[in-house]
């Protein structure tokens, strides 16, 4: 957050984005527009979780880990 702060960035998410809106979001993506596979750290199994979990509250991780397969 600090370099949100000091850059003056602006963070665009689509969390309680209207739901009327998701074609579009969706549209950009498809277009190349927006790259959410760039949030993505890392895959992980569903076994992985029971290591995984405890170190998520450290937030040492700077994206998004996925379970890609249970």
């Amino acid at each position: 957050m600090d370099k949100v702060l000091s850059d003056k960035l602006e963070i665009i998410g689509s969390h309680g984005m209207q739901t009327y809106k998701y074609p579009e979001m969706l549209n950009m993506i498809k277009n190349g527009k927006l790259h959410p596979e760039k949030l993505i750290e890392k895959t992980i199994t569903f076994e992985d979780v029971i290591a995984a979990l405890p170190d998520m509250n450290t937030f040492d991780n700077k994206d998004i880990q996925v379970i890609n397969s249970f």
